[in-house]
């Protein structure tokens, strides 16, 4: 198996199906689903579970796990040569994304991880760390969709577990492969991304203190990163 797509979900059952259509639509027969349910009450759990797909894996968590949790319990399960991480809400009307997504690798065995251009993918620490666009500085790939070798994200690790829920593992994911050495690129893609569609189901006080957390460990972590835009020899 080829490909492995690992999507997190929690309610808004209405994209999910829409993202998953397309996928059947758009991706040909080589790939498996990995679909985790962090305990959604809209008919999600149900949904995935019938779902007619014999390519499909389903993880029901009992609370929610967040984000990178879900993600790393579903790299364990992954059968496929490239595990890919991709948001529910965003959505490839194109044909065969996962090999365009992939070809990169091929030609160059210190790529890491690939994504989308016109995600954000610049770290901005005022006044706030949070993510922007630019044209040519690429420090990290958002993973609302990014793809990466299994055996290479199983060897070095995915999301970290410093980080809490959501928020700041995929900048962190970037910067420890860049740190390693590894490279990561942005693929050029038809995409439509609404953002935040499960987030804005929470607690606003929740997420609020979990960006504050998470933002103290990243910044702690990648201080001198952030200061100088290099890393230590």
């Amino acid at each position: 198996m080829k490909y492995s797509i690992s999507i997190a979900l929690f309610n808004n059952l209405a994209l999910t199906r829409q993202c998953l259509e397309l996928i059947f639509q758009n991706c040909g027969e080589d790939f498996e689903l990995l679909l985790t349910d962090n305990c959604s009450t809209d008919g999600t759990r149900e949904y995935i579970r019938w779902l007619p797909a014999h390519n499909k894996q389903v993880i029901l968590n009992e609370q929610n796990a967040g984000f990178g949790r879900a993600h790393n319990r579903a790299l364990k399960m992954a059968r496929g040569e490239y595990f890919i991480v991709l948001n529910n809400d965003l959505f490839i009307d194109e044909q065969n994304w996962l090999t365009k997504l992939a070809a990169p690798f091929a030609a160059n065995p210190r790529l890491a991880i690939t994504g989308l251009k016109g995600n954000p993918c610049m770290i901005v620490t005022d006044p706030e760390i949070r993510g922007v666009c630019h044209p040519t500085i690429v420090e990290y790939v958002e993973a609302s969709c990014l793809m990466m070798p299994t055996a290479l994200a199983r060897t070095h690790g995915l999301f970290s577990d410093e980080l809490e829920f959501a928020y700041f593992e995929d900048a962190d994911l970037s910067l420890r492969y860049r740190q390693m050495g590894y490279e990561i690129l942005l693929v050029e893609m038809n995409f439509r991304h609404l953002r935040a569609q499960s987030t804005q189901l929470l607690d606003p006080a929740f997420l609020n203190a979990i960006f504050k957390k998470n933002e103290a460990v990243f910044t702690k972590k990648w201080q001198n990163y952030l200061l100088t835009r290099t890393f230590d020899k």
